[in-house]
């Protein structure tokens, strides 16, 4: 008898299992694919869609993007709509794969990996493996097409100044492009380096072993130890600001340089650069007040225009003393509080319908499982009883 019931119980969660993945039963092996494809991926925006596109991540080798910096990269393409990616340094095609899942709805999809390792593989129809010297890209290699974004992980100071010369000299980067430099960060020092200068026995054949001061941050930040396990990257991010100045280049650093040590005991580190971009706002919209859903915007017309005028002068000073954290209260006036009430509870009454949207799916999968379990019992009584 208890053997049967719980044979039963198994049977009902296979039928949720099953409703939850339609399509588990056609995957390819475990390792190749951990998520139920979508029959058209381009057009599903569910989280199944996401997390098949995702589905890579976890298999990456020792050596390339960790998993975290990887996710931050496919972000990066999916939100900026870019189909065109340049990489140097394809490695074992993870990458590669990477890009390709974050690239493959837009319109026109390709990801080139250039590197003069013969053996860097092909990873998906739209990647075009390139094995040649990166300082002899030309346009051709990238069927004379802008590229959207380029990743730069080859850690050759010559070979990635030449390429980049030809690329931004011909052209071959979108005018908004990006371009991200993987290993910029330090990993964590020896236990026995903590204080500067470092004077320990632990050393690194190839990686050299620095103390930062960045003096314009306060005290207790300035201080940055580390194994600077490829300086290459970080040079060439200044030699990009120098060469194309007139870019006005922004540039994000991702970096665990103070080694908090979140997700990661050790964090690479990405630099992600790209020309400066305007955000300005015109000055009918402020005359106009049309700052959004929601939105409040400047006092008056002329505190909009001001804000956006040129300015010599900075009102926050660089801080060189550390100060103790501090809770910072602001008032806020009748009218604005009645505004930021209002959306707050707009926002409330959408939280709790989303909240219902989740409660009634799982409803019904618990509606699933019990006529499952229900039947399969009703099934075994009868088999028992006509014995």
């Amino acid at each position: 008898m208890r053997r049967a019931f719980r044979k039963m119980t198994l049977a009902a969660l296979a039928v949720l299992y099953v409703q939850a993945e339609p399509e588990q039963g056609k995957h390819p092996p475990r390792g190749k694919s951990k998520w139920a494809q979508p029959q058209n991926r381009c057009k599903d925006n569910s989280q199944q869609e996401l997390f098949h596109r995702l589905r890579h991540i976890g298999e990456q080798g020792p050596f390339v993007l960790q998993d975290d910096e990887a996710l931050l990269l496919f972000a990066l393409a999916r939100v900026n709509g870019i189909s065109r990616v340049l990489e140097m340094g394809g490695q074992d095609g993870f990458s590669a794969r990477n890009f390709l899942e974050a690239v493959a709805c837009t319109s026109r999809p390709a990801v080139y990996s250039i590197d003069i390792d013969p053996a860097a593989p092909r990873v998906g129809l739209k990647h075009h493996p390139i094995h040649k010297w990166p300082g002899h890209l030309t346009a051709a290699d990238l069927d004379w097409q802008t590229v959207d974004l380029i990743l730069l992980d080859g850690h050759h100071y010559p070979a990635t100044i030449e390429m980049l010369r030809r690329v931004l000299t011909q052209g071959l980067l979108a005018p908004e492009g990006l371009i991200a430099l993987h290993d910029t960060g330090l990993h964590p020092p020896p236990p026995g380096c903590t204080e500067p200068p470092h004077s320990c026995e632990d050393t690194r054949e190839h990686t050299a072993l620095v103390s930062l001061n960045e003096s314009h941050l306060p005290t207790a930040w300035q201080q940055k130890r580390g194994w600077m396990h490829q300086p290459v990257e970080r040079l060439v991010a200044q030699w990009l600001t120098k060469f194309d100045c007139n870019a006005e280049w922004q540039v994000l650093v991702a970096h665990d340089d103070r080694h908090r040590r979140g997700a990661s005991t050790v964090r690479h580190g990405l630099t992600i650069m790209q020309r400066r971009v305007s955000l300005h706002v015109p000055q009918h919209v402020c005359d106009a007040g049309k700052f959004g859903r929601g939105g409040v915007g400047p006092e008056t017309p002329a505190e909009c225009r001001e804000v956006q005028a040129p300015s010599g002068k900075c009102d926050v000073a660089a801080s060189t003393a550390a100060a103790p954290p501090t809770v910072i209260r602001r008032t806020v006036e009748p009218a604005r509080r009645h505004q930021q009430t209002a959306v707050t509870d707009q926002m409330g009454a959408a939280g709790q319908s989303l909240h219902l949207s989740f409660s009634s799916s799982a409803t019904s999968k618990l509606g699933v499982v019990m006529v499952a379990w229900g039947g399969l019992w009703i099934c075994w009584l009868r088999s028992y009883y006509t014995k």
